[in-house]
């Protein structure tokens, strides 16, 4: 929205408004929801008043925040920068000083939380900022240190780089080879890289010397640059600054508090000789006051024209009296207890002098109460409102959504809906339906239009719009963009808003996550490689990676990887032919045999594998021949029963979940029976699509097969289907060894009967008994976790009906290109819900933590995994769980318990007869429970990042807030890598390298899941990568696409080429250039490889610009096909080789041309003698005579 709307949404309190920014204290009575939201964009476009609104609890302050946004027209998640938003949210975490440091803050609202602050102190302020009554009560880092500890840096102005890098050391950056984090750095030369919290993507900041040239925005995913900025602004990531003067402070006042307290114990001890070395840890956040002299309320960062906006006064003024009565009991324990601890008046504003500064401030209160009907009057008898009072009359939509609920599955099912946009569109009311993305629009105007409705589809923001529709009076229903959290009916200004939610149920926002890479995730890259790790060369076979070292051949420095053989043979592979090595990756942590230099077993190994790879694709091309020729039932096209189905989707599809629904549904389209394999995670939205087939087969009244491996995924998918369907007329039921016999025989009669529309179950599906009267999906999740005769009879079963196979295992993207036109494979790659979902702590071990957390779960009715990795005590976790939080009813499992005891403790837990599971890290990774919203992980610093990754994936499923407890035996004590694992988890950003490596090693499980054991022994045997390249060559074999010979040049140019350790100073990142540079095969490609090079790492030496020429000649030569190049003083001799492309009698021509400047020699050698002028650049010269030649073969070609 544009500051200067001139419509205001409220019309009915303009006057009042008016009061407000003539500096009255107004009171507005009945402001919730949408209206609430209305007012404030109201109160500052109508009348620039930059606002703080305080809402009670941090959920209303993220909901109104969102619904502000709407009415303002500005998507704040896409601003580049905090000082173009027009909404921030103060939002610090809920730990105090007096828990104990059981609960430590979370990084990422700590940056979040710090860039408010700053923004809010500059003249660039987001004009609305919206906080929780804690914001209001906490203190922070005094307004002066923030400023006197942030940069203000300018494109062209001379700068101190070691001042820039010294303040983001002391302000909590960390140092990284790659920055792909918010608080992360990097250095390379003069390349400065920082993440500052700031921005929505990185700085990079080009010095020459002390003269800072350019400052760029870049994309963390592909590390290019993005824009030029003219400033930049880098601040703190926290509020503790380590500079001298700050902790010597702090180390002082510190050491002072825990003598008078007799606490000076080993921790305390430890905590000030990391002050002394400048060391930052997180048991210093409980006493931040010690580190500055007074801490700043908030509203010492406000401007003095900022009004405050109370959203519920009496209840803020009740709470605030509540909490600060907690914390000063907290306090007085954790003194009587011996602990030094900060006053709470040092950390906190008391409840009086808060409300001594509301008053000063002449607030402007929100009242919630309700007032329904339709003139917004005032009762009879009342006395008349001052003018600086106001009540707002509105209506909600809970009659609507109830019939529209129990309407659910009937043909008329919309009709109540319709019924009353009919009634208002006559009566002349603007009325808008909003939904969170097009496709949801688009759904919802297709089933509209068929009802005789008159609607338009906007895609402006809602401001835009609003002003477009002034004075017009057209009777139609506006379909907008936007993610209001439900709608509202104003009877006095004629509008009503229906959010998509009051229509289909609630939603749940699923954004997509940011990727670290773009790039597939680190199949053939070297990235990642580590000394000892083994490698695979294509002519050698497998070694051992010794390092990345720097030698000089043939006259000329340059890198070379050495690989280690059987026998100690050692080869010193030039970083120009990487293209030739691959990383040795393969499941269940499968240790290669080593091969010998120059010993035959490699070549005769990949022969076999080869061999073996044609009878599977054989087989294979088979299937899919007979699939094509078998005729089966073609579904109908979606109808707008299916679209109402589509539309009650309670999240938004993500882009690879809704190419694998339309990949589906088109299968089942045609005549051919499918046969589509679904890749993805648990909660990537496997399910989803199969349902949605499913309810395409059961419209056109054909039944669905839902086969599973086990009986705890059969009842979670019956569960899954029975609330997806309800309310719609659709019987599904599930056998299984749970069931009584009663039970299967009734529903196994209805099915053959065809009074059952989808029955799900184990392998029991698969008896002879099991009879359909009419089949026409089969949905068979997880099919590699059946037995070979299971396996059979679902092959036998899949080949006359339509079979959709789900697996949770991933694919490689490469494997399903490989496949392309044998298998129909879907990847559901993208990750379906903000991580901010899941909040995660790092605790210290205390029963304390662990009773409240465990309880705090229980009270909202939800269950609690409680993971202990160590069988041996597994049974004294649980009966401590017990202890401490009796009510709990504790399960226990592990690997260790028979199968179907296992089972039955996993049952009991999904039906919630249980309610908190102490486990091994077992927890069933094909099992979604919604309930499940929190988990404890003791002894969290002995698990590595992917796996702490996956196990915190395993809650957060359902609608409540998720948390994630790591325990640890003290955060202090850790060590420096384990700090660096809890710190990556906390950060709520991609897990860089450490998640890339867990996503390659479930692509291998996956590979070897989708093509069988006997592959899996062929992919340990020579690793993934060639794996997978062998089975792309036989696939273009048997479809006749054989490939030429290609030759790989051999380049001496006998001078420096190689990247500088100083100029690319991370071995990982060079290994990846070097690779990447050996694949590049055009020149376009090479020129912009160089382009980030130097965007990335500054102006590159002269041994990088040899690199690249020569890069460039081989490009050349390849042209060719010629299989070298030479470059010695005074000549250039290029080998031709017998794949040559050059006509036979070119290099004859060549040699008789007059002057002599060319010889050719018996070996296939092309020598050409360099004249005067061409000596001091003699690589131009050979890339001159290289393109003369591809000429020349082209012209002879002619």
């Amino acid at each position: 929205m544009t500051p200067g709307k001139a419509v205001p949404y409220l019309a009915s309190l303009a006057a009042v408004f008016a009061r407000a920014r003539a500096g009255d204290a107004i009171d507005v009575e009945g402001l919730t929801g949408p209206a609430k939201a209305a007012a404030v964009a109201d109160l500052y476009a109508a009348h620039k008043l930059p606002l703080l609104v305080v809402c009670a609890e941090e959920d209303q302050a993220r909901a109104l925040a969102r619904d502000v946004a709407f009415f303002l027209g500005r998507a704040d998640d896409d601003a580049d920068f905090i000082g173009q938003r027009q909404v921030v949210t103060l939002l610090p975490s809920e730990t105090s000083p007096y828990d104990g440091g059981k609960l430590l803050p979370d990084p990422t609202r700590r940056m979040e939380m710090v860039s408010t602050l700053y923004a809010l102190s500059q003249p660039f302020r987001p004009p609305i900022a919206i906080t929780s009554l804690w914001g209001l009560l906490r203190r922070y880092i005094p307004k002066s240190a923030l400023l006197a500890h942030s940069d203000y840096l300018l494109s062209g102005v001379d700068v101190s780089r070691e001042e820039v890098l010294r303040h983001l050391a002391e302000g909590g950056y960390t140092s990284a080879p790659l920055v792909e984090d918010p608080g992360s750095f990097a250095v390379r030369g003069g390349i400065v890289d920082v993440f500052s919290p700031l921005y929505r993507q990185p700085l990079r900041l080009d010095f020459f010397g002390d003269t800072l040239e350019s400052i760029r925005l870049f994309d963390p995913a592909s590390q290019k640059s993005l824009a030029k900025l003219e400033e930049a602004y880098l601040i703190p990531t926290r509020e503790i600054v380590l500079s001298k003067e700050v902790r010597t402070r702090g180390r002082d006042r510190l050491y002072s508090l825990a003598i008078d307290a007799g606490a000076m114990d080993r921790r305390r001890q430890a905590m000030l000789i990391d002050l002394e070395q400048g060391l930052y840890s997180t048991a210093l956040e409980p006493y931040l006051p010690l580190f500055y002299d007074e801490l700043a309320p908030l509203f010492a960062y406000l401007s003095s024209a900022t009004r405050l906006v109370l959203d519920g006064p009496a209840l803020l003024e009740e709470l605030s009296q509540r909490e600060w009565l907690r914390l000063a009991e907290a306090c007085a324990e954790r003194q009587e207890a011996g602990e030094p601890v900060v006053p709470v008046e040092a950390a906190f504003v008391h409840p009086d002098e808060l409300r001594r500064r509301l008053e000063r401030q002449k607030p402007i209160r929100f009242h919630g109460l309700r007032i329904a009907g339709g003139d917004g009057e005032t009762k009879a008898g009342a006395p008349t409102p001052p003018e600086t009072t106001a009540r707002f009359a509105w209506d909600d939509h809970e009659a609507l959504r109830q019939e529209l609920h129990q309407r659910r599955g009937r043909a008329e099912v919309l009709d109540p809906l319709v019924e009353r946009l009919r009634s208002w569109t006559g009566e002349g009311w603007r009325v808008f339906l909003t939904a969170h993305t097009e496709t949801q629009l688009r759904r919802l105007q297709d089933l509209l239009e068929p009802h005789g409705l008159r609607t338009s589809l906007w895609s402006e923001p809602f401001p835009v719009i609003w002003e477009k529709l002034h004075g017009l009076s057209i009777p139609e229903v506006r379909l907008v963009p936007g993610a209001l959290a439900r709608g509202q009916i104003w009877p006095v200004e004629r509008m009503v808003f229906i959010a998509e939610e009051e229509i289909f149920g609630q939603r749940q926002d699923r954004r997509p996550r940011r990727v670290a890479f773009d790039k597939e995730a680190f199949l053939s890259s070297l990235e990642e490689i580590q000394e000892g790790d083994f490698l695979v060369h294509v002519e050698f076979g497998v070694g051992v990676y010794r390092g990345l070292v720097s030698m000089s051949a043939g006259g000329a420095a340059g890198d070379f990887l050495l690989i280690e053989y059987l026998g100690n043979d050692k080869l010193y592979l030039p970083v120009t032919q990487l293209e030739k090595i691959q990383r040795y990756a393969s499941g269940e942590g499968a240790i290669p045999r080593l091969d010998r230099l120059g010993g035959s077993r490699w070549a005769s190994l990949k022969a076999r594998v080869k061999a073996a790879i044609w009878e599977m694709a054989e087989e294979l091309l088979k299937l899919y021949a007979a699939r094509q020729v078998y005729e089966g039932f073609a579904f109908s096209s979606p109808d707008a029963y299916f679209r109402e189905f589509e539309a009650a989707f309670a999240f938004e599809e993500t882009p690879d979940q809704e190419r694998a629904i339309k990949e589906t549904i088109a299968d089942m389209q045609r005549r051919r029976p499918m046969d589509r394999l679904v890749c993805g995670d648990v909660g990537f939205g496997k399910t989803e699509v199969a349902m949605r087939a499913a309810m395409k087969a059961v419209l056109d009244k054909k039944q669905v097969a839902v086969l599973v491996p086990t009986t705890v995924l059969a009842l979670q998918h019956e569960q899954t289907f029975k609330e997806r369907f309800a309310g719609y007329p659709v019987s599904v039921e599930m056998v299984s060894r749970f069931k009584t016999p009663e039970q299967i025989k009734a529903a196994l009669e209805r099915a053959k009967s065809h009074r059952l529309d989808i029955l799900i179950g184990t392998h029991r599906l698969l008896s002879k008994d099991v009879q359909f009267a009419d089949l026409g999906l089969l949905v068979v999740d997880e099919e590699h976790r059946f037995g070979v005769t299971h396996k059979e009879k679902i092959k036998q079963l899949a080949s006359t009906v339509d079979c959709l196979t789900l697996t949770a295992t991933p694919i490689p993207r490469t494997l399903n290109m490989a496949f392309s036109g044998v298998r129909d494979i879907s990847i559901i790659q993208t990750p379906p819900t903000d991580r901010l979902a899941i909040r995660t702590f790092v605790s210290k071990f205390d029963e304390d933590a662990i009773r409240e957390a465990i309880a705090a779960e229980l009270s909202r009715g939800g269950q609690v995994y409680v993971v202990h990795n160590r069988v041996q005590s597994i049974g004294a976790m649980a009966s401590l769980v017990k202890r401490l939080v009796p009510q709990a009813r504790v399960a226990v499992g592990h690997g260790q318990m028979g199968e179907h005891q296992l089972e039955e403790v996993m049952v009991d837990f999904v039906q919630q007869k249980t309610n908190v599971l102490v486990c091994t890290t077992i927890i069933e990774s094909g099992i979604d429970i919604p309930a499940v919203n929190t988990m404890i992980v003791n002894r969290a610093d002995t698990f590595g990042l992917a796996q702490l990754y996956q196990l915190r994936g395993r809650v957060g499923r359902g609608k409540s807030r998720a948390y994630c407890y790591l325990l640890v035996p003290s955060p202090t004590n850790l060590t420096r890598d384990a700090q660096r694992r809890l710190a990556a988890l906390m950060r709520f950003t991609e897990l860089g390298s450490g998640f890339r490596i867990a996503s390659h090693d479930m692509e291998i499980r996956g590979a070897g899941n989708l093509l069988g054991k006997q592959q899996s022994g062929h992919i340990a045997a020579i690793g993934l990568d060639l794996y997978l390249q062998l089975i792309e060559e036989v696939v273009q074999e048997l479809k006749g696409e054989r490939k030429a010979a290609e030759v790989e040049p051999q380049i001496n140019l006998y001078l420096p080429a190689f990247l500088p350790d100083d100029y690319v100073p991370d071995q990982a990142q060079r290994l990846q250039l070097y690779k990447r540079l050996s694949g590049v095969r055009q020149e376009e490609e090479l020129f912009a490889l160089l382009e980030e090079i130097e965007d990335r790492f500054g102006r590159p030496p002269r041994e990088v610009r040899n690199l690249a020429q020569a890069i460039e000649l081989k490009i050349l030569l390849r042209r060719l096909n010629a299989a070298g190049l030479d470059l010695a003083p005074g000549r250039v001799s290029f080998s031709l080789g017998e794949h040559c492309t050059l006509p036979p009698e070119a290099p004859i021509r060549l040699a008789m041309e007059p002057g002599g400047v060319w010889k050719f020699t018996p070996d296939m050698k092309l020598i050409r003698r360099l004249r005067d002028h061409e000596l001091e650049n003699p690589i131009a010269a050979a890339k001159n005579h290289l393109h003369k030649l591809i000429e020349y073969g082209s012209n002879a070609q002619l």
